[in-house]
């Protein structure tokens, strides 16, 4: 009869440099109000882990946010969720361990809450991810040549490799960082080859965040589903 904070992995074993998308839930099963400030912010929620190698380490985003926020109120009975990233910037958190293999322990504090323990694994890829992982990580993100054309061989990658457990954060980095994501025809020809291929994946809902006018306009139609 407590207020309890879950984390769910999306898989129980992940690739090396796979981004880890985690859905935290706070569960208020007391008979008394829960308030939660800025709800779920990744900002607030800390992670920490231990690798296989059993080095400890824990979040370096700075969880002290300064800025007055109202305050959600969760009823007893009720529960709140968002879909988060733990690793959202590889030199941030989760790095170098992030390339190392085996099983790590993992765990997240948000207000006075801590969560339940997760144990997930790391391995190498293989098949169709590892062929797409070494085209990017392995060897286009290391060349030497404009981030213009970066971004369109990226896009033709997606597109020979769909629904692969790379391609949401891959996919994540294209619309963030293409400059040519503004053309309206080829946002919607890239927003819909994902959701025909990584709808029902974490990445998704972090995917309906990124804020693009013409990405907001297009990923509208997803949301319910």
């Amino acid at each position: 009869n407590k207020v309890k904070l879950v984390i769910e992995p999306e898989y129980e074993s992940y690739f090396i440099d796979q981004d880890i998308w985690l859905k935290v839930i706070v569960i208020n099963n007391s008979s008394e109000n829960y308030y939660l400030k800025l709800p779920l912010n990744r900002l607030v929620v800390r992670f920490k882990g231990i690798s296989p190698a059993g080095k400890v380490f824990e979040d370096s985003i700075e969880s002290k946010v300064k800025e007055p926020s109202d305050s959600l109120k969760l009823i007893p009975g009720n529960t709140f969720e968002k879909v988060m990233p733990l690793n959202i910037e590889s030199k941030r958190f989760f790095y170098p361990e992030n390339t190392e293999m085996g099983n790590f322990k993992i765990i997240a504090e948000y207000q006075d809450l801590s969560s339940n323990e997760l144990n997930i694994s790391v391995s190498e890829p293989a098949g169709i991810d590892k062929e797409l992982y070494d085209q990017t990580y392995g060897s286009l993100f290391n060349m030497n040549i404009p981030d213009v054309d970066k971004m369109y061989k990226l896009e033709t990658l997606l597109k020979k490799y769909p629904g692969t457990k790379y391609s949401p954060q891959l996919y994540n980095k294209f619309f963030r960082e293409s400059k040519f994501i503004n053309d309206y025809n080829k946002s919607t020809e890239n927003i819909s080859d994902f959701f025909e291929n990584n709808n029902d994946t974490y990445g998704a809902e972090l995917i309906l965040e990124l804020g693009n006018h013409n990405l907001e306009k297009l990923s509208s139609k997803y949301r319910d589903t």
